[in-house]
């Protein structure tokens, strides 16, 4: 479900326009940061598919590793200390920070992965996010719990 959700978040997301076109890759990079809770379920799901009309990319580190360019960047299973060290060399790069892990949203991840009565739900750091340059479709927050929301 996770694995499917990425694709369907992103379909409600628009990320920040890149000022510098080196930074920007031609596929759709998914890195998985920390430990790998998909196996190889995303190369499956994804090598047929497209997001945001590009070719899909996975990539996998362990969480001592410095993600490089990517689109989404999913982190799993990593204490506390690692996650803000992840979201201080991230700040202003063009990556979504997606999680799985309670707690995550609060310190700063844009989209958190929950199950609550048997059902995946998000976690949305809306105030994040917009400091970062993302744009949220209003059907994606109507779904998700929204923390630190922005009234415009």
């Amino acid at each position: 479900m996770k694995a499917v959700a990425l694709e369907k978040i992103s379909m409600f997301i628009d990320w920040p326009i890149v000022a510098d076109t080196n930074s920007v890759s031609s596929d759709f990079v998914i890195t998985v940061l920390g430990q790998n809770i998909f196996g190889s379920t995303l190369e499956e799901l994804y090598k047929d598919k497209n997001i945001k009309h590009k070719k899909v990319t996975v990539n996998y580190l362990t969480a001592n590793q410095i993600p490089g360019k990517c689109d989404i960047l999913f982190v799993s299973k990593m204490k506390i200390g690692d996650l803000k060290k992840v979201l201080e060399f991230t700040k202003g790069m063009p990556m979504l920070i997606v999680s799985d892990t309670e707690g995550f949203a609060d310190e700063g991840c844009y989209v958190n992965m929950y199950k609550f009565e048997n059902k995946l739900r998000f976690e949305i750091n809306q105030k994040a996010m917009k400091d970062a340059g993302f744009k949220i479709d209003y059907r994606l927050l109507r779904v998700s719990k929204v923390l630190n929301p922005v009234i415009e």
